[in-house]
């Protein structure tokens, strides 16, 4: 998969959002009621997302840019804003301590890869070559990092690019799809930096096809759109032709996504839960480990990779490790040590 996450959360009042936890209060929930989940749905969801632990628990010491090791703070994240993953390796946006960190699963370490380019939250997806893509709505930029940090290329277009947030690539043929919150349109790049395309309204059909974009996630040759205004998982072609739509019934506010070749995982932010679709179909619902949990504070990311869900919390400032047992033909990852 990005498994993506992204339209990212933008946190630029940290304080007011640490007190609104200290009231008890989720801040992406807009007022809507978080009804208690059967103890039907919880059970499903325990088949479907197994928590083994968080990130911070993974790792013995941080590795700065430079390869100096230092000792893990107290608390290794602030405010993780967003994260995708690849081939093992979990890109964090923290929006606290305002810099991006690559988790290598295999190596069981962390360093931090570069800071963040305005204080506006980003959003970030990784390549299988580990070089990554990160959004800046404050400067209206995409901008490409090879895997150490160092700035390759930059994606900007000042008419129709105003407040880009999610992105999601096809290595295929190396498509940047980019997420305008502002437009609520989708901008395609190619490889150079190039507008090719708009993505917004149906084929046939006058108006656009987009309330508000919370998120996309690319899965199975298909392009899901998170849609928080007519809550419901938009899926176009790699062409950007909208073929159809699902979770209008089970959805109350969906943001961050990731998907799988079967599996499609979304951040429910009016219920602050995980909703899993299989085959597109509902499935289950997550809200922790026991029928009746509220183990998360403020989802505000999650991405898939090689059998695992890495699911950020924003107030709680962890990042959660799931395993995703798989239905058949999907890669089994190991536990991370």
């Amino acid at each position: 998969m990005r498994a993506i996450s992204a339209r990212c959360p933008v946190y630029v009042f940290l304080s007011l959002a640490l007190l609104s936890a200290s009231l008890g209060a989720c801040a992406v929930c807009g007022g809507a009621k978080n009804e208690p989940a059967s103890e039907d749905q919880a059970g499903e969801g325990r088949e479907y997302l197994r928590l083994l632990g968080d990130i911070s628990g993974t790792v013995n010491y941080l590795e700065q840019s430079g390869g100096a090791r230092v000792q893990l703070p107290a608390r290794l994240f602030i405010s993780p804003a967003s994260l995708s993953a690849r081939s093992g390796s979990v890109f964090i946006v923290d929006s606290g301590t305002q810099a991006v960190y690559r988790y290598d699963r295999y190596k069981s370490s962390i360093k931090k890869i570069v800071g963040l380019p305005s204080y506006m939250d980003s959003c970030v997806f990784v390549k299988t070559d580990e070089s990554f893509y990160l959004s800046d709505p404050f400067k209206r930029r995409v901008y490409l990092f090879d895997h150490n940090g160092g700035l390759v290329r930059t994606y900007k277009d000042d008419f129709y690019l105003m407040f880009p947030t999610s992105v999601a690539v096809n290595e295929a043929n190396g498509d940047v799809y980019v997420a305008d919150g502002m437009r609520d349109d989708i901008i395609v790049f190619n490889g150079v930096g190039q507008i090719v395309k708009i993505i917004g309204a149906p084929e046939g059909k006058e108006g656009k096809i987009f309330g508000r974009i919370e998120g996309l996630a690319l899965g199975d040759g298909k392009l899901y759109v998170a849609d928080s205004e007519s809550r419901k998982i938009n899926v176009m072609n790699l062409d950007g032709k909208y073929m159809y739509s699902f979770g209008q019934d089970d959805l109350s506010k969906p943001g961050a996504i990731a998907a799988t070749d079967s599996r499609v995982f979304v951040v429910d932010t009016g219920s602050n839960s995980i909703k899993i679709f299989q085959d597109e179909a509902f499935a289950a619902e997550y809200r922790g480990k026991n029928p009746h949990d509220r183990m998360f504070s403020q989802i505000s990311g999650i991405a898939a990779d090689e059998g695992l869900v890495y699911v950020s919390d924003a107030l709680a400032g962890k990042v959660f490790i799931f395993m995703s047992p798989p239905t058949g033909g999907e890669k089994m990852a190991s536990a991370p040590r």
